[in-house]
C-alpha cells in the first residue's frame, strides 16, 4: 500500500464521518430529523380524517374544528421540508399542532368518558 492510498483513505474516512454528522443537524432539509419530522404529517393527516366522525353536541363540533385543523400542519410540514417554505410560516402552523393536538386529545378523554358512562347505564 502506497502513501496514496493511505491519505485518500484517511481523507475518505474523514468525510464519511463529516457527511455523517450532516445528516443529523436539524437545519439540514436531507438530513434524518426532516425525514422523521414528515412523520407529522401523516399523524395529521390522519387526525383530519377522523374529525369527520364527530358531529352532533358541542364538544364534538370543537373536536371536529380542532382535528380537522390539523391539515394545515401536514400543509405547513411538507411546505418547510420539500419545499423549503419560510422558517416563520413553518413555526406559526406548526402552532395548531402544538395547541391544537393537545386540547382535542384532552377533550376527546372527556367525550370518551362521557360515552362509557352513558353504556355503563344502558347496560
Amino acid at each position: 500500500m502506497n502513501t496514496t492510498e493511505v491519505k485518500l483513505g484517511f481523507w475518505a474516512s474523514i468525510l464519511s464521518a463529516i457527511f455523517s454528522i450532516i445528516m443529523f443537524v436539524p437545519d439540514n432539509l436531507n438530513g434524518i430529523f426532516n425525514a422523521l419530522a414528515n412523520s407529522y404529517v401523516y399523524m395529521a393527516l390522519s387526525m383530519f380524517f377522523v374529525g369527520f366522525v364527530f358531529s352532533k353536541g358541542r364538544q364534538e363540533r370543537w373536536i371536529k374544528g380542532l382535528l380537522l385543523a390539523q391539515i394545515v400542519t401536514a400543509i405547513g410540514q411538507v411546505g418547510y421540508s420539500m419545499f423549503d417554505i419560510s422558517t416563520g410560516i413553518f413555526i406559526i402552523t406548526s402552532m395548531v399542532w402544538v395547541i391544537g393536538a393537545p386540547v382535542a386529545f384532552i377533550l376527546m378523554a372527556f367525550w370518551f368518558r362521557s360515552l362509557r358512562i352513558q353504556i355503563n347505564k344502558v347496560l
